[in-house]
């Protein structure tokens, strides 16, 4: 299924006065990505540095899941689309080990790759191997992997495949979107500040950031050629990252 010219499903028709195309959005979320995994990887941590830089990459996730989702709805061929993350997501793995643990074939984190593979295997396998379809089929299908990403330590785990499954299920609906990327967010910045209060209100203006980004979408795919290249990116920063935490450490 193409994704239709000006669909609305991130809150804005083509034509809007401020808009993003897929591929703008992609950039917002390697540039976020990349200033999460360089506080992680080459500053103290607990330092204020490593505290801002890991919370604004925080929202670099929700803006891939939210991607990855779209990819789930519109693509034309959703095997091979989830395919291409798991060959991605092998790629990736010496890089994403040796770049925060200093050595290969590191089996208590695997990088983020998987989650994504695994949430669009749990929709292939809903609309093409699944003789019953209904919500409660899909529910297992999106639990199952949930369950095989918390099992295999993959990045973001089990909540990372719900939020992609809850914002594929939201088909559009910002309410639906909004509470599953808040319930995401409130999990994962347990770091950012202490207590309920302080998490709701780190997780409330994380969500406002994601959803403010996700309005802006256009509903256009971008410009094709850069597609590739926003998937070589995430292991060749790695390496780079690498790299330079090998550098900085022999200094």
């Amino acid at each position: 299924m193409q994704k239709p010219q000006g669909n609305n499903a991130g809150g804005r028709h083509v034509g809007s006065r401020i808009s993003l195309d897929n591929t703008q959005i992609k950039l917002i979320a390697l540039v976020l990505m990349f200033i999460d995994h360089a506080g992680a990887t080459l500053l103290p941590y607990g330092s204020m540095a490593w505290t801002l830089t890991r919370t604004l990459g925080r929202l670099s996730f929700p803006l891939y899941a939210y991607l990855t989702a779209q990819g789930i709805k519109y693509t034309h061929n959703i095997r091979a689309y989830a395919k291409r993350l798991l060959i991605y997501a092998f790629l990736s793995e010496i890089p994403f080990d040796l770049a925060f643990f200093g050595r290969i074939l590191v089996h208590v984190h695997q990088n983020v790759f998987f989650t994504l593979a695994l949430s669009a295997a749990a929709f292939w396998a809903y609309r093409e191997k699944c003789y019953i379809r209904d919500r409660w089929t899909l529910a297992t299908c999106i639990a199952f992997a949930g369950i095989l990403a918390q099992f295999l330590h993959s990045d973001y785990g089990i909540a990372g495949v719900f939020l992609i499954g809850a914002l594929v299920c939201a088909d559009g609906n910002r309410r639906f979107m909004m509470a599953a990327a808040l319930c995401f967010l409130f999990e994962k910045s347990s770091w950012i500040a202490n207590g309920f209060i302080g998490r709701a209100a780190a997780s409330m203006a994380l969500m406002a950031a994601w959803m403010w980004v996700t309005s802006m979408d256009n509903g256009r795919p971008g410009d094709k050629k850069w597609r590739k290249w926003f998937y070589v990116a995430y292991p060749a920063h790695l390496a780079a990252l690498w790299m330079l935490r090998v550098a900085t450490a022999n200094i």
